[in-house]
């Protein structure tokens, strides 16, 4: 059995989405996380269902931001490595030194 990957999934699409195209198809998947929050909480009798949805929605949006990064001619893991470095750059400059003495500090003079 195929183990579909994002890369395989890009290569197969018949009708090459623009990377316009692509963003909005994005923008649609996130919106929907945003609205089985809301329905979540407006009925949490079904939130568990809903929560179940949001990871599905979750995992198309990660798939369509792969498809846009390879589309763009770029490697989604070099995409995922900087922005996790940078995001934890940005939070050790946020919040106060105090606040992080427990947490390992990155190199950044390389």
């Amino acid at each position: 059995m195929i183990d579909p990957t994002a890369r395989l999934l890009h290569s197969i699409e018949k009708d090459g989405q623009t990377p316009e195209m692509r963003t909005l198809i994005l923008q649609k998947e996130i919106a929907r996380v945003g609205y089985r929050l809301v329905r979540a909480h407006r009925t949490p009798q079904d939130a568990a269902l809903y929560m179940a949805d949001i990871g599905l929605e979750i995992g198309h949006a990660m798939v369509q931001l792969e498809m846009l990064a390879l589309g763009l001619g770029l490697v989604p893991e070099d995409c995922k490595k900087i922005g996790l470095q940078t995001t934890w750059e940005r939070y050790l400059e946020f919040w106060p030194k105090e606040n992080n003495h427990d947490l390992p500090q990155s190199d950044t003079s390389v």
